[in-house]
């Protein structure tokens, strides 16, 4: 009987298959591209970590946090991976976890401006203003028109009461001055 439920569970896919081919591509959701390169590859953890996304883009952040851990079982120091599994955890209030998940992606790939800007906005909730600011200039220096991390430093800078460089960043944010704009 196993054997049959097999046989019919393979022909479903086959099916499912045929069904997702006769599409136009912009009509088949990502979602199920993504578990159909899962399915072909298990181990592809830029599937699982694009999955994760996809879930995470429709509320469903139970699920994208499932497919984060995937890729992250399948590459431990997966920096991506890892900052979007701080995204969903921040999302669910769970600010000390997504910190940690942040914290090692910044390990993995120092240089990653947007673990930067969200670690920086973890540590602000936690009222860590001062260390919130230097993460969010750390991600300015990497990136120095990530428009984020401008606004972010600059309710930072003014939560410290230095309104001076926190104007430089809110106008930082707008975007480079124009000739002859006042």
């Amino acid at each position: 009987m196993s054997g049959l439920a097999r046989s019919h569970s393979s022909l479903d896919t086959v099916h499912d298959l045929t069904a997702l081919m006769t599409k136009p591509i912009m009509d088949i959701p990502f979602i199920a591209i993504y578990y159909l390169r899962i399915s072909t590859k298990p181990d592809f953890h830029e599937a699982h970590n694009n999955l994760g996304n996809a879930l995470a883009e429709e509320g469903k952040f139970q699920e994208a946090a499932a497919r984060y851990a995937n890729a992250l079982q399948i590459k431990p120091d997966y920096a991506e991976a890892h900052n979007n599994l701080g995204m969903v955890l921040a999302q669910q209030g769970k600010t000390q976890e997504a910190a940690a998940h942040y914290a090692r992606a910044l390990q993995a790939k120092p240089d990653y401006p947007e673990a930067h800007n969200n670690l920086g906005m973890v540590l602000a909730q936690q009222g860590k203003t001062q260390e919130a600011a230097a993460h969010y200039a750390r991600a300015l220096q990497i990136k120095p028109d990530y428009v984020q991390a401008h606004m972010n430093l600059g309710i930072a800078l003014a939560r410290q009461g230095k309104a001076k460089e926190a104007i430089e960043h809110f106008s930082g944010a707008l975007g480079p001055k124009r000739p002859g704009a006042r």
